[in-house]
């Protein structure tokens, strides 16, 4: 029956590793939002420029 004690004790540790990488992905998934966000406002930054120059000529 000792391998049944391993056994759950490595369930454990991949529970832990899980959890450990689904917040590393929760942390990745807001910098990619936050990203995503100021793209978005550089964007609309260069697009408005754009406009502007074009219609100064």
């Amino acid at each position: 029956m000792e391998w049944t004690n391993e056994i759950q004790e490595l369930r454990r540790e991949l529970r832990v590793e899980f959890r450990n990488i689904y917040k590393k992905m929760e942390e990745f998934q807001l910098i990619l939002n936050q990203l995503m966000v100021a793209l978005k406002e550089v964007h609309g930054d260069v697009k408005e420029n754009r406009q502007a120059i074009e219609g100064n000529r």
